[in-house]
């Protein structure tokens, strides 16, 4: 038997939606004195086994340092942490997703945001044609968070479909040397230049040659920012649609 005088636990909860992807927020207050028992109180809220959409959750329990595992289904690859872990914070990450990696185009969502990778090859100017006639622009990227999104897609497209992982996004310096922006009229709070050799930006194509004034993402830079020259053919491009405020 575990006596418990004086003791009071109060747990809060607060849910967010990103695209129906929930994050589990949580606050606790415990007032008196706490046993050895209270450490199994579930600090975490459930996730139930139909949460993730194309795929499977498996949860422990609920307490401290237990885990939530995803799986997906056959077709279906995932995009975030395999495991969460449950914290005294609640679990310390998001549901991920289970996408379809596909040609011509593989669809995704964050924060709001629907994304569009393509498989076609086409330049700067006309990329961003093809994302204003679909009603939206290339992508800008205002997080690290977001950035790291997309990394995840783009390897998966790489690793399954084998195009070379050379994305635009909607960075241009519109031939005013270095002076950045994103076409989304957002405020360029983020960036990921490659640090080199060759520092990014540096007004230069691959190849050297100076006029560079449009932003990719490079695998063989790491899969970090360059600026090239805007008639240069690259295989995927992104959109991004309909931000939540």
């Amino acid at each position: 038997m575990v006596l418990k005088v004086g003791l009071l636990i109060v747990h809060s909860y607060n849910f967010t939606e990103d695209d129906n992807i929930p994050k589990v927020k949580l606050s606790h207050q415990a007032r008196g004195s706490l046993t050895a028992a209270d450490s199994r109180v579930d600090l975490c809220e459930d996730i139930p086994p139909n949460n993730l959409t194309n795929g499977a959750v498996t949860v422990t329990e609920r307490t401290i340092g237990s885990t939530a595992n995803f799986t997906c289904d056959a077709g279906h690859s995932l995009v975030g942490n395999e495991t969460i872990t449950c914290t005294s914070s609640g679990w310390n990450g998001n549901i991920p997703q289970c996408i379809s990696i596909l040609c011509p185009e593989t669809i995704a969502f964050f924060r709001g945001s629907k994304y569009i990778f393509s498989c076609g090859q086409r330049t700067w100017p006309n990329s961003e044609a093809n994302c204003i006639a679909s009603g939206g622009h290339l992508a800008s990227i205002e997080t690290a968070e977001e950035n790291t999104f997309l990394l995840d897609v783009f390897v998966l497209m790489q690793n399954i479909l084998s195009i070379p992982a050379f994305f635009w996004i909607g960075l241009t310096d519109n031939n005013d040397e270095m002076s950045y922006k994103w076409l989304s009229g957002e405020p360029l709070n983020f960036s990921n230049w490659y640090q080199g050799p060759p520092q990014q930006p540096d007004n230069k194509d691959y190849d050297g040659q100076l006029g560079a004034h449009c932003v990719m993402i490079n695998t063989d830079y790491s899969f970090k920012w360059n600026d090239e020259f805007v008639a240069i053919y690259h295989y995927s491009l992104f959109v991004k649609f309909g931000k939540k405020n």
